[in-house]
């Protein structure tokens, strides 16, 4: 039995939709629970999906508040999260994604938090200047900032401020150990209305102009010449959805790519791919190459960011460069014609995930980070 005093941290993040971030929280969350900690999740934005919600009710002594945006708008979120870190007074204090990570670091020192952390899942390329500003002078609030991806490092040292001193690498975990024996890749397959022989890539990701799409898209028509029999499953839902879908309809694809929308079966969906395929423009480490390598399907990625340190062209899977259409339809022509070499490479790919991604690795890695800065701070 523990005895020692739990360990109280407060997660700000700005929403709890499907994502990323969101995902590897959930991971962190649901690993702590099971040590002596006591966690409160706040959420900026009044945005949850279900599924993150009945994760998190799985998990004990875990709660989660919803501030909401006219709230935040008027000053009364604000306040209402200052309030609660005054009477609670939480140990450490994480922040994620950029809103959080401005307001979340303001709230924490003025109510003295003593440790806090910002979390920076990306290359931020696509931030405002005024964005930029708002990092570099709050940025020193934080204790440290933990990375999921080595090749980031440099552009938030550049550009939001970041001190040498406050980095931390930390990657992302992925679960290894789902039992592959209960999914039916056939079953999927008949259950979508798509036949044995067609071959099939999938993309899963929000909607949104990093991911790539209008390149994967353009990918596809080229290769659609050569493959009769081919199919891009798109899952997830975002802003682009309209507009994917024109272009889909304009370059005569309507039989090639299928909008799935979210899917709380990605598992499932993984398993029934030929390829997973991923042509971000900028990525930190992403959740759903990871989950695909896990799974043991052949990815093909662009070579960004976290993409870099988890593919190994050739070998775990393989890499193509951003905003590239023609190379990316190459490299997939490629592997459709090599199903053996293909499946070896899966293999591979499913074994790196489990001997250096694992949920466990990274949940330990913040629970050694965050008792590491209770013991620092000589909190008891």
């Amino acid at each position: 039995m523990n005895n020692t005093k739990p360990i109280s941290v407060a997660y700000v993040i700005d929403n709890f939709a499907k994502g990323g971030a969101q995902t590897a929280l959930i991971h962190l969350v649901r690993y702590l629970s099971k040590k002596n900690y006591k966690q409160r999740i706040y959420v900026l934005n009044n945005i949850v999906h279900p599924d993150n919600n009945k994760f998190l009710l799985e998990c004990a002594n875990v709660e989660i508040r919803i501030i909401g945006k006219v709230q935040l708008l008027v000053g009364i979120g604000l306040i209402r999260i200052l309030c609660d870190f005054i009477s609670w007074k939480p140990t450490i204090v994480l922040t994620m994604l950029f809103y959080s990570d401005i307001l979340g670091r303001i709230i924490a020192k003025i109510a003295n938090i003593p440790i806090i952390v910002s979390s920076i899942r990306a290359k931020n390329i696509d931030k405002a200047k005024w964005q930029f500003f708002l990092d570099k002078i709050t940025v020193w609030c934080a204790d440290r900032i933990i990375f999921n991806s080595r090749q980031v490092m440099p552009f938030a040292i550049k550009y939001e401020g970041v001190q040498e001193k406050q980095v931390v690498y930390i990657p992302n975990g992925v679960n290894i150990k789902l039992d592959k024996s209960k999914y039916n890749r056939f079953k999927k397959r008949e259950e979508l209305g798509i036949s044995n022989n067609t071959l099939v890539l999938g993309s899963i990701g929000r909607l949104r102009p990093q991911k790539g799409f209008y390149y994967l898209l353009e990918s596809i028509n080229l290769l659609s010449k050569e493959f009769s029999n081919l199919l891009l499953l798109i899952i997830g839902s975002g802003p682009l959805l309209k507009d994917l879908q024109i272009v889909v309809t304009e370059i005569n694809l309507s039989d090639k790519v299928s909008f799935l929308g979210e899917r709380t079966d990605i598992a499932e969906l993984l398993f029934c791919m030929d390829i997973y395929v991923q042509a971000s423009l900028f990525e930190g480490m992403s959740n759903t190459v990871m989950e695909a390598m896990a799974m043991g399907i052949p990815v093909i990625a662009t070579s960004v960011d976290g993409t870099i340190q988890l593919i190994e062209e050739g070998k775990t899977g393989w890499l193509v460069e951003p905003k590239n259409s023609t190379m990316l339809a190459e490299k997939i022509s490629y592997v459709l014609k090599h199903p053996n070499q293909a499946k070896g490479v899966g293999i591979a790919a499913a074994k790196k995930m489990a001997q250096d991604f694992s949920i466990e690795k990274m949940g330990e890695s913040y629970d050694t980070l965050f008792r590491e800065l209770v013991s620092d701070k000589l909190i008891t």
